[in-house]
């Protein structure tokens, strides 16, 4: 399965400590505490943004219990449509293990009033009407639901977005990554939890032991104990499966590359200065966007230091990240100065590439 992080946004990751470091910290291990610290918190983003698109499914139970509640309810108060508080998509999250664990301790009620009106807006969409009346239902259908809301009602949400910044610094950057990640978690479940037959055997034997007594042994109960054995078996493997996306697709070898793209950036610092003025002598230093030159900061430290990263990889990597986090010209600029660097670099015998790096060298 693949991780939240491909090796792309672990290099923005890094773009943005260095970044950091140059501007302000000045500490390579206080970078390295806040850069792993970073990363774990888009995991937290993660599970905050899946635990609030099921707020809203818990927000749509509510409403469904306060209208039976209302003193001149209607038969279709008394008698609700289901589908979608029930659906087995929501459930399927709401169960697993895992999420669980994460999940646990987030805490929506404060935001009670935002979820509401996230609700009502959801319930008086044309689409989500269809989705309650479609008499063609399938657990599919339950997923792309819970897509659309999460893309039109959640992810694009400015006072969601607000909140989640509000609670986290860590994660104004994240949101649309994230936001990715949810919609590739929604989009691979697959049907299989069952909510009613672990309840049901286990109300069946407690009432077994209510008519026989705790320690009695009948043919009823061994049978009733073989059933509720059966449904813990199956809930167990079901709530067990691997519902999120981890954080890492290879924890050991994406957290070595990070630490050491940081730290050997950070290092190699002035020497890589050294090469991006002999070719910016030129231009006015207050003119270079800062940022421009802690990516090519960056990317000479991939020549130089990563064998087995192929040049036009890293090229290609660092142009990308320039195109969507620098300014509207750096990439033609970055391209330019890191392509005399590079001639530089193999006249002085300074591009060790071997292996994978020797591709497209």
């Amino acid at each position: 399965m693949e991780g939240l992080f491909n090796r792309r946004y672990l290099r923005v990751k890094v773009m943005q400590s260095v970044y950091a470091f140059d501007s302000a910290n000045h500490d390579l291990q206080e970078g390295d505490k806040a850069l792993m610290k970073s990363l774990d918190e888009v995991f937290n983003l993660y599970v905050h943004m899946l635990s609030l698109l099921l707020e809203v499914v818990e927000m749509s139970r509510r409403d469904i219990e306060l209208k039976k509640e209302k003193r001149l309810a209607s038969s279709e108060d008394l008698n609700p449509n289901l589908r979608f508080a029930q659906n087995g998509a929501a459930a399927t999250i709401e169960n697993n293990r895992k999420f669980k664990s994460y999940s646990q301790k987030i805490d929506w009620s404060i935001e009670s009033d935002n979820i509401k009106k996230i609700w009502k807006d959801v319930e008086a969409d044309k689409k989500y009407k269809a989705f309650m009346s479609n008499p063609r239902h399938n657990f599919q259908h339950e997923v792309e639901i819970m897509i659309y809301i999460f893309k039109n009602y959640i992810a694009v949400n400015d006072v969601i977005l607000d909140l989640f910044e509000d609670r986290n610094i860590y994660w104004y950057d994240d949101v649309q990554m994230v936001s990715i990640n949810v919609v590739k978690t929604l989009s691979a479940l697959r049907p299989g939890i069952d909510t009613e037959s672990l309840p049901k055997a286990e109300a069946a034997m407690a009432e077994l032991r209510k008519k026989f007594g705790e320690h009695a042994v009948t043919e009823e109960i061994i049978d009733a104990e073989d059933e509720l054995r059966k449904a813990r078996e199956i809930w167990n493997e079901v709530v067990s499966r691997r519902v999120l996306v981890p954080l890492f697709k290879d924890e050991r070898e994406d957290v070595k590359f990070v630490k050491e793209l940081y730290h050997k950036s950070v290092l190699q610092s002035t020497d890589s200065m050294s090469l991006i003025e002999k070719y910016t002598q030129n231009w006015d230093v207050d003119r270079i966007a800062k940022l421009d030159t802690v990516i090519m900061k960056i990317a000479i430290t991939e020549f130089t230091s990563f064998p087995n990263i192929p040049v036009k990889v890293t090229m290609n990597e660092y142009l990308e990240i320039s195109k969507n986090y620098s300014t509207e010209k750096s990439r033609i600029f970055i391209n330019g100065v890191l392509d005399k660097v590079l001639n530089d670099l193999k006249k002085d015998g300074r591009l060790p590439k071997s292996g994978m790096g020797l591709i497209n060298r």
